[in-house]
């Protein structure tokens, strides 16, 4: 069942997504694809979570998020954000926010939830970009 996601171009915060390399240190790094109805595959999410070279684990991490929603007609969303402190999982909150910058909005908490709800969010947002996709999968790299 899909998730019921959505984009509020409106929403889109002022701070679009950058890469941060080299001067922040990749973390983490997830493309969601989708295979379309026609069978077709698309990248329409790409995320990455940064945080500081010489860290102490407290210390704040940001998160930036591409998003090629379809409603844009060939355009893209994208947002970053950061996240400080200690003593939840802070790679999802850091995409939380980086999604809400985007425009997105979810029906579920994913803020400092954990990988496996980051990988839930991504996913469902890469549905909602391709109307009418069959499947999609989100891939760490």
């Amino acid at each position: 069942m899909a998730e019921l996601v959505t984009f509020d171009p409106t929403s889109l915060g002022s701070h679009r997504a950058r890469n941060m390399s080299p001067e922040k240190e990749l973390l983490h790094a997830y493309s969601a694809v989708v295979v379309d109805a026609e069978g077709g595959l698309s990248n329409p999410v790409t995320a990455r979570v940064y945080g500081s070279r010489h860290g102490d684990g407290a210390g704040r991490l940001w998160a930036s998020v591409w998003t090629a929603p379809e409603s844009l007609k060939g355009g893209g969303a994208s947002g970053w954000g950061y996240v400080t402190g200690c003593g939840y999982h802070k790679p999802s909150a850091a995409i939380a926010v980086a999604l809400r910058a985007a425009g997105w909005l979810l029906p579920f908490e994913v803020s400092g939830c954990g990988h496996g709800t980051t990988i839930r969010a991504l996913e469902a947002v890469a549905m909602a970009c391709v109307p009418g996709a069959a499947r999609g999968q989100v891939i760490t790299h």
